[in-house]
């Protein structure tokens, strides 16, 4: 490679990036809804309430759940909590038989939680306890805040059919260091990416949020409408946005409604479980693109409608879906097509000629220095937008700054890794049991 090639390919990447720059505007309006205070809502009527948590084997930590959910400042008549586990043999139900208001209920040969949490919502729905205004879905080893339920009912006064809580992470309430690691802090991030850079926006512009499976609450209507849980892929939650988008359900990100969710410690527990949620997110996408994009453009279809009637018809809400990530994979792509260009340019004229182009290194080094810049200011901007979300020290929100830049790269890995699996068997995962993983309770135990 020329260092005239070697320039001008550097020059067709800063055009590209540029497009791809363009193309994401629209997605910096999301990050500007995370800065604003949102609204807290006061909900007159006490609505009742079914808690559900699976948990099948989770006996290290749902005590402290369970705890959490006795200590609630809404009135202890007005929600019901129920514990699904897949055995009677299971040592969480004889922690739970300990709490007011607390069932246990046996869902056998649940291979995933969604088969549990349908199991449960059928048998609720039957009326065998009574009446649900909504249901809240909290996963085993959480905790709930105190005002938890309470800011739940505030939650329905919005009108949502689904409301989404905050979550931060448990590790930070329980111990030090010993609870967390520079991957955990890393992790923690997801959820303020996924709340205050996404779902603030969301909910002001009637945009389907992106669920979490935990901290969510479903209004009874919505699920008499699905008849129980029908999902079954590794994101279940996922499955369920998608379905939001395709039924029309509304959704509300309200941050006062806080849980605090666990994060592995190790960095390939973690990897296990990013690995699961990429293979699970890429295969919804692929089962209902189709579906979504048809129902987005139906109007164009439609020969009773004009010209402007048809464009006015357009479901634009669905691009967030259809196109919000397309600029970020064209950037990404973009950068990674260049570098590997540069990278194997240097290799051929050092082997070939016996020298090394440094004009090559140097645009490869200069591209990976800006994606690395990017991700930097990503990171950034959720640290200063979510401040509290890490409980850490400076020192270690220095280090999630710096090196989470490398915890998001490698979701290019789990991207690919995904796109092979899938295309060898689409159906992977669907036979796949229900895979338990260690509880930080466990290490506070080991290290007593």
């Amino acid at each position: 490679m020329t260092d005239i090639q070697a320039v001008s390919l550097f020059h067709m990447y800063c055009a590209i990036s540029l497009i791809a720059l363009v193309l994401y505007i629209p997605r910096l309006l999301y990050y500007v809804s995370g800065f604003k205070k949102p609204e807290h809502l006061i909900n007159r009527v006490q609505n009742r309430f079914a808690v559900l948590i699976p948990a099948r084997d989770e006996s290290a930590g749902i005590g402290l759940l369970l705890d959490s959910l006795a200590r609630q400042s809404y009135d202890r008549k007005k929600f019901d909590t129920f514990v699904i586990v897949d055995s009677e043999d299971d040592p969480t139900c004889t922690i739970a038989e300990k709490y007011e208001g607390t069932y246990v209920q046996i869902v056998k040969n649940q291979t995933c939680k969604g088969m549990a949490l349908d199991g449960s919502l059928k048998e609720l729905l039957s009326g065998s306890h009574g009446s649900y205004d909504a249901y809240i879905i909290i996963d085993g080893d959480n905790i709930a805040s105190d005002n938890f339920i309470e800011e739940m009912n505030n939650g329905l006064a919005s009108g949502a059919q689904i409301v989404l809580g905050k979550r931060e992470v448990k590790n930070y309430l329980l111990g030090g260091k010993k609870l967390r690691s520079l991957a955990t802090n890393c992790s923690a991030l997801t959820y303020t990416f996924l709340d205050k850079l996404e779902n603030a926006f969301r909910t002001k512009a009637g945009i389907p949020c992106t669920m979490c499976g935990t901290g969510v609450m479903i209004r009874r209507d919505v699920i008499e409408e699905i008849g129980g849980w029908p999902y079954r892929s590794f994101t279940e939650d996922f499955e369920m946005t998608i379905n939001a988008i395709i039924n029309g359900w509304s959704s509300y990100f309200y941050e006062y409604a806080l849980v605090y969710t666990e994060e592995a410690i190790s960095h390939k527990m973690l990897d296990r479980r990013r690995a699961r949620w990429l293979i699970g997110y890429m295969q919804i996408s692929f089962k209902y693109r189709n579906k979504i994009v048809k129902q987005t453009y139906a109007s164009l279809h439609d020969p009773s409608l004009s010209f402007s009637k048809k464009i006015k018809g357009i479901r634009f809400k669905n691009f967030d879906f259809l196109y919000a990530l397309n600029p970020l994979f064209l950037y990404f792509g973009n950068t990674a097509v260049c570098f590997l260009l540069y990278m194997i340019a240097l290799c051929i004229d050092y082997f070939n000629r016996g020298f090394i182009n440094f004009t090559a290194l140097k645009y490869g080094m200069i591209i990976m220095l800006i994606l690395y810049g990017v991700l930097v200011l990503y990171t950034f901007i959720a640290l200063i937008i979510d401040p509290k979300a890490l409980k850490i020290t400076f020192g270690e929100k220095l280090a999630v700054l710096l090196y989470n830049p490398f915890f998001i790269a490698e979701y290019a890995y789990f991207y690919g890794m995904a796109f092979f699996t899938l295309l060898r068997d689409p159906h992977y995962g669907e036979d796949v049991s229900w895979q338990q993983i260690e509880r930080i309770e466990t290490v506070i135990k080991e290290a007593e």
